[in-house]
């Protein structure tokens, strides 16, 4: 077993003129042999001055590797640091934790990663800066070989509330970053499930002028699982998906002149290996931001789904979903959501309001073979939505667009749904963007030399005055074979948008990729 490793450091005066104060503690677990248990690691650094020049903590700690080619896989060492900083002027805290790697199993499943955990705090007495952030990394699982049944577990990372701080009429900043852990590989039996990420963020303030907040978490990758047979041929197993990543960041302030800004992301992990061409698929991502104030307010999350391993092709990435609420006298609320798989190389869905006096809610998804959201999916509340789907069709489209869309030799590359209702308390006309854009790969498509794009309305939703026209922009791009590009644009205006309408654009040869973004305009 690896030895432990507490580390712990204050700094209570001012220091030398014109400097800055600083503490800062480092911890390493020790590494474990024969199979044994990584050490674990503990940092804790403390900051209190009366420094003009400003003060600032920081904290390391990494837990130690679990033990090789023991019985089994040792596990990784847990990690822990904190930081805190208080000064009359300017003050920062920043804290680091990385989990130990799993131990390598031969015949034995091969070592969990450790856990890692985090906190920062950061207070300015002044009308200054305070800023706190921690990134916590779970730690990998190690290889299972040689008849191990799995590999070793990624370790999940889960931050709740983990920074903290204040102001007396300064600048707020606030950050935290989980990492979930990657699978352990297996050479043709079960991988090591990889680390999930939950980060969460929700602060209240009352004294800060302007406040910022940032909420990421980032899921682990799953493990690998093939080997090489006698034979020279690759046999794959059973590889893992990739973790998946829920962001969730919040600010309301109840000062009246405060500016706040509210944001989160969060990144699936990639799918693991399973042997050519096999991939698993890749991390859900789940994000959701809010900024409340009397002043401006900022919202903007962004989900991505994790990609496929290396064989996207054979694989999909993970359901991704962005939901985004700003309150506020002026700002605006943005969501983004991404994803791939198949012969998509990108679905990415945009959605974006204005705050005017206004709570504005925007909402966007992508995923990669359903399920499939219409018009009818947003709420009444939502200001601005883009629901993307590829690989998907609607159950029912109705006769015209069926009629099309039912042929053989048609592949429906994607659908999808955007909007738009006007904000609540909003005043005067305001602008709600939506977009859905598609990156198809047609050489994965297996697409013939010459191809259409058809565009399909299959229903609509309006209420109070409506609207009189819909318009769609397409942009259509191409490598051409003498590394030239192309860029076509065509603007689309149907007085047939309520149901059931088909659209057919002009052929074009393909080289490369083809793009297709979608922009309503009224």
């Amino acid at each position: 077993m690896g030895g432990s490793a507490i580390a712990d450091t204050g700094t209570f005066s001012n220091g030398p003129l014109g400097v800055s104060s600083t503490s800062s503690a480092t911890a390493y677990g020790g590494v474990a042999w024969g199979g044994g248990l990584g050490g674990s690691a503990i940092a804790n650094a403390v900051t209190v001055v009366n420094n003009p020049f400003g003060a600032s903590s920081t904290s390391f700690a990494r837990g130690g590797n679990g033990g090789d080619i023991g019985p089994w896989g040792g596990a990784g060492g847990n990690a822990s640091a904190s930081a805190s900083a208080t000064n009359t002027a300017a003050a920062n805290a920043s804290a680091v934790a990385v989990g130990g790697i799993g131990g390598i199993g031969v015949g034995q499943n091969g070592g969990n990663g450790g856990v890692a955990s985090g906190t920062a705090s950061a207070t300015s007495l002044g009308a200054d800066l305070a800023t706190a952030n921690v990134s916590v990394y779970g730690g990998s699982g190690d290889y299972g070989m040689l008849g191990a049944t799995s590999g070793g577990s990624g370790a999940d990372s889960m931050l709740n509330n983990a920074v903290s701080g204040s102001t007396v009429g300064g600048s707020l900043q606030l950050s935290q970053t989980a990492y979930g852990g990657s699978g352990g590989p297996n050479d043709g039996g079960s991988a090591g499930r990889a680390g999930n990420a939950v980060s969460s963020l929700v602060i209240t303030d009352a004294s800060s002028q302007t406040v910022s907040v940032a909420s990421t978490a980032l899921g682990g990758s799953g493990g690998n699982s093939y080997f090489q047979n006698s034979t020279g041929t690759v046999v794959g197993g059973n590889g893992t998906v990739g973790g998946n990543a829920t962001a969730i960041s919040s600010v309301i302030s109840s000062l009246s002149t405060a500016s706040v800004n509210a944001t989160a992301n969060a990144t699936g992990g990639i799918g693991g290996n399973a042997g050519l061409p096999n991939s698993s698929n890749g991390g859900n991502a789940n994000a959701a931001a809010t900024a409340v104030s009397s002043g401006n307010a900022v919202a903007s999350a962004t989900a991505s789904g994790g990609s496929a391993s290396y064989y996207p092709t054979h694989g999909i990435g993970g359901t991704a979903y962005a939901l985004s609420t700003a309150i506020g006298s002026s700002g605006s609320a943005h969501s983004v959501a991404t994803t791939n798989g198949g012969f998509i190389k990108s679905l990415t869905a945009i959605s974006l309001a204005p705050v005017n006096n206004s709570t504005s809610t925007t909402a966007s998804s992508a995923n990669i073979g359903g399920p499939v959201s219409n018009a009818q999916s947003a709420a009444a509340t939502t200001a601005a939505y883009a629901y993307a789907s590829g690989l998907a069709n609607f159950s029912n489209a109705g006769p015209n667009v069926s009629q099309i869309f039912s042929n053989p030799y048609m592949t429906s590359f994607g659908t999808g749904a955007m909007g738009a209702n006007y904000a609540l308390g909003s005043i005067g006309a305001q602008t709600y963007t939506s977009n859905i854009e598609w990156v198809i790969n047609p050489v994965a498509a297996s697409s013939l030399t010459n191809v259409n794009f058809d565009l399909g309305l299959v229903d609509s939703v309006s209420s109070g005055a409506g609207f009189s026209q819909l318009g769609f922009t397409l942009v259509k791009f191409c490598s051409l074979p003498n590394s030239r590009s192309g860029r076509y644009t065509y603007v689309l205006k149907t007085r047939h948008f309520g149901r059931d309408a088909e659209i057919q654009r002009p052929r074009m040869a393909y080289w490369g990729l083809r793009q297709m973004s979608l922009q309503p305009r009224t």
